[in-house]
């Protein structure tokens, strides 16, 4: 049974929506549970969370169905926030799980020196959670109802959204648009409206712009020659709008407007139209998880790393690919100076990106399919087991048993 929530802000679960989920997750045999069964046996702790919107939907669910299931983890509302500010919690100690679309890199450590982020790299551990997709919201109902858009929607191109960004194009009927929507061009008039586009982009620090723009650097990188980054992309007329619940409020307000928004947003009930995408392979595609599972494939094999092309699967090959792809990570401290908190945490990831086997409830990833992700694939899975295994307490015992 699918567990539904309407986002509009991506970060609070109602009371009612915790009291369905507690309905639908405890377990007949929990102790044969070949993950709770273990977790069973720990010491109490608490576990505290922040960071990336893009996961928002998947952790305000799982984390509470966790903490019903194993009744000696307490797991504190999740802080959203943004990626950026994920990393900053767990770099900081003030949370022991930071969640990013974007690996913590030694880059990002050195850049807050100053601000006595005085670790290594090597310091942190990072487990793969979601997998999803960036979709191309906007908001124009004269596109949305017509005819045209009924019969083959609105395709943009990489090309055209880093025009977009840039502020090169800002007309719904630029002729650009219309030579990729050939089923608009009626007599050499194209019926797209003649009205304003605005662009709309995250203010916060965000994974989403860091996949946003890691797609545009990596399919125009002459017209989009910086660097992928997580700082905001808003001003110089493009608006700015808090977490991807905030984009999607934005967008919905705002008449003329377009922008980057996680797929679950869209899945979980926010009406907004999108676009379509040329990929790599000259296909014209739509964001869904069809689309997002088939990007991640072509990829295979990921790894947080420094490197962006070993975690990256934007701008992938195949004919079914979604261009704007993107894993999310769980950065955890190496070495847990609180042995029970720590070990809650690891056991509570472990739980979170895994599959249950035939004949058990919900894990992790059964939830994340049901709220517009794609269940990480097998070896994926295997990868956050592996790192996971890495997590010590202060003498050196692993956490996860």
């Amino acid at each position: 049974m699918r567990i539904t929530q309407q986002l509009t802000r991506g970060l609070v679960l109602s009371g009612a929506t915790l009291a369905i989920s507690a309905a639908l997750i405890i377990p007949s045999g929990a102790a044969t549970d070949p993950i709770l069964g273990h977790d069973l046996t720990s010491a109490a702790g608490t576990v505290t969370s922040a960071g990336s919107t893009f996961d928002a939907p998947l952790l305000n669910v799982a984390q509470p169905a966790y903490g019903t299931r194993n009744t000696h983890a307490t797991i504190s509302a999740y802080g959203g926030g943004g990626s950026g500010a994920g990393e900053t919690a767990v770099v900081t100690g003030t949370a022991i799980l930071g969640f990013s679309d974007v690996p913590l890199r030694t880059l990002d450590l050195n850049a807050k020196a100053s601000s006595h982020w005085d670790q290594n790299i090597a310091d942190f551990v990072q487990v793969p959670v979601a997998l999803g997709g960036v979709a191309i919201v906007f908001n124009n109902p004269t596109i949305s109802k017509s005819v045209y858009y009924k019969m083959s929607g609105l395709v943009l191109t990489s090309g055209i959204l880093a025009k977009i960004y840039k502020g090169q194009i800002t007309k719904w009927n630029d002729s650009a648009i219309c030579a990729v929507n050939p089923v608009w061009v009626v007599k050499h008039n194209c019926k797209l409206p003649n009205t304003t586009l605005t662009a709309v982009a995250r203010s916060d620090s965000s994974g989403t712009t860091f996949a946003f723009t890691n797609y545009l650097n990596n399919a125009q990188p002459s017209l989009w020659a910086t660097q992928p980054s997580k700082v905001s992309i808003a001003g110089n007329g493009i608006l700015g709008a808090a977490g991807n619940g905030g984009i999607a409020a934005t967008i919905g307000s705002e008449p003329g407007t377009l922008g980057y928004l996680e797929y679950s947003y869209i899945a979980l009930g926010n009406h907004l139209s999108m676009a379509k995408l040329v990929n790599q392979a000259g296909k014209v595609v739509k964001c869904n998880t069809t689309t997002v599972a088939a990007a991640a494939a072509h990829k295979g094999a990921v790894a947080p790393d420094n490197q962006t092309w070993r975690f990256s699967i934007v701008n992938q090959g195949g004919a079914h690919s979604w261009p704007i792809s993107t894993y999310s990570w769980a950065i955890i401290k190496k070495t847990q100076t609180d042995s029970a908190n720590g070990t809650v945490a690891v056991k509570f990831l472990d739980w979170l990106s895994h599959t249950a086997p035939t004949g058990f409830a919900s894990f992790g990833q059964d939830y994340a399919a049901q709220e517009g992700y794609v269940s990480l694939p097998a070896n994926v899975q295997a990868l956050a087991r592996t790192n996971l295994l890495q997590v010590v307490d202060g003498s050196g015992n692993k956490l996860l048993k």
